[in-house]
C-alpha cells in the first residue's frame, strides 16, 4: 500500500533538522490510491515515517519490516514528519491487511 526507503535527514545544521527531533526515518516513496496509507494522509516523497509503535526508525537494519510483518491485520501507529511543511504529526494509524 505504499512504497519506503531508508532516510537520513541531514547534519545537525539543516533547516529541517532542527524543526524534527529525528535524524532519520523511512521516506514514503509511492501511495497506492485508496490505499490504508492514503486514507490515513501518508504522502510520497515528502513524508518522513519516524517512528512506528513508539519504535523509533534510527537504523535500516529492519526494525520497521520486522513491525510490518509482526503486525498484519492490525493497526500500527507512525509518526510522521513532513518536510514539504516542516511539521511533525502526531500519531497516524493504519490497518495493515493481508492481500491475497
Amino acid at each position: 500500500f505504499f512504497l519506503i526507503s531508508f532516510f537520513g535527514m541531514g547534519n545537525e545544521s539543516s533547516t529541517k533538522q532542527s524543526e524534527c527531533p529525528y535524524s532519520h526515518g523511512f521516506q514514503v516513496l509511492r501511495v497506492k490510491e485508496n490505499s490504508p496509507g492514503d486514507r490515513a494522509g501518508l504522502r510520497a516523497f515528502f513524508d518522513i515515517i519516524t517512528e512506528a509503535n513508539g519504535v523509533l526508525m534510527d537504523t535500516s537494519d529492519g526494525p520497521f519490516l520486522k513491525i510490518l510483518h509482526e503486525n498484519r491485520d492490525k493497526t500500527v501507529s507512525l509518526r510522521v514528519f513532513n518536510t514539504l511543511k516542516e511539521e511533525l504529526r502526531g500519531k497516524i494509524f493504519i490497518f495493515l491487511a493481508i492481500v491475497a
